[in-house]
């Protein structure tokens, strides 16, 4: 009976400290908004690769043919929710869901203003994963 309830123990610590990250991988943008209004309507191709060791890539091009490269830090804080970081200052916390290839997120941008100190961004988008 002990030996059960260390074995329990033990495999629980494992699953614990071995989660998978599913948003490692990369994505296909499909639509999004940001306050309710329409986001990235004139880039063409924009990806997202989440990285094992936490930096993400966004890529896309612009309605002219220039390449768009962002780059940033990403931590999962739980199964549902992950922050990113880009560049010093603007951060955001996002909520996901990954449903078959499907990845849907929504959350609060923190954009540095003069005016403001920060704006805050409502997000929604939806990505597909690519295959």
């Amino acid at each position: 009976m002990r030996c059960n309830i260390l074995i329990i123990i033990f495999c629980s610590l494992i699953s614990c400290t071995n989660k998978e990250n599913n948003l490692v991988g990369e994505w296909v943008f499909v639509t999004g908004s940001s306050n309710d209004i329409p986001t990235f309507t004139k880039e063409n191709n924009r990806r997202k690769v989440f990285q094992e060791d936490g930096v993400f890539y966004v890529f896309s091009d612009s309605a002219g043919g220039e390449k768009i490269t962002m780059e940033g830090m990403f931590k999962m804080l739980d199964g549902q929710h992950f922050r990113e970081n880009i560049g010093a200052n603007t951060t955001a916390i996002y909520k996901f869901k990954i449903k078959s290839d499907t990845l849907k997120f929504e959350g609060k941008l923190e954009i540095p203003s003069k005016q403001e100190g920060f704006k805050t961004v409502l997000v929604k988008e939806k990505w597909v994963r690519k295959k």
